[in-house]
């Protein structure tokens, strides 16, 4: 089954480890594009290059401003390539305990957050100018709504065991998903509902 991966890389030459990866896509079947912002070594022949400036330019390149993390270009990056029609997991991170509690469907894509030019919001950002945003939103609507898996229990889901969003340390907001870990994280949640 082909479907299209986007990945976005940040620096440096592709590792070993990272070449293997890239190449079980290849592999699947998968359509493979790479965005980088300068040439990349060591690429897997089949993977198709962009440019990352067509999605976001390099010059706004934000990184967290305590600890240097690149994670927020990324962020920005994936609003930027979400599309509407597109459908994504809703993730409760503040719950007790966190964990799935939906599908939501992109309803319009990527567009300046208007609550960083208002001082009255508490995501004001006055380092963001109108002119060159810093940071977007896009509009989700409830699709359906799921049985609750809590990270505990999607932490049993084999076909999430390299899912970044297990990843220990991690705070992104937006990341990819691949069919399986979709598929999978639904189906369990289907379960638990017909065993209520």
């Amino acid at each position: 089954m082909d479907h299209q991966i986007a990945m976005l890389w940040m620096r440096g030459s592709v590792s070993f480890l990272e070449q293997l990866c890239v190449q079980s896509f290849l592999d699947a079947g998968h359509h493979v594009i790479l965005y980088s912002y300068e040439p990349i070594g060591r690429v897997p022949d089949g993977v198709e290059h962009r440019d990352a400036n067509e999605i976001l330019p390099e010059d706004g390149f934000l990184v967290h401003e305590r600890t240097g993390s690149p994670a927020l270009h990324s962020d920005l990056f994936r609003y930027r390539l979400l599309e509407r029609g597109d459908r994504v997991i809703f993730y409760h991170s503040n719950a007790k305990p966190p964990g799935v509690a939906g599908i939501a469907k992109i309803v319009k894509g990527a567009e300046p957050d208007p609550t960083q030019f208002d001082p009255g919001s508490k995501y004001f950002d006055p380092k963001s100018d109108p002119a060159e945003p810093r940071w977007d939103w896009v509009t989700v609507a409830p699709d359906r709504k799921l049985e609750f898996v809590s990270i505990d229990e999607l932490k049993q889901i084999p076909e999430l065991t390299d899912c970044r969003l297990l990843a220990k340390g991690n705070r992104l907001s937006v990341m990819p998903l691949t069919d399986d870990e979709f598929d999978a994280i639904v189906g369990v949640a289907t379960a638990k509902r017909r065993r209520r």
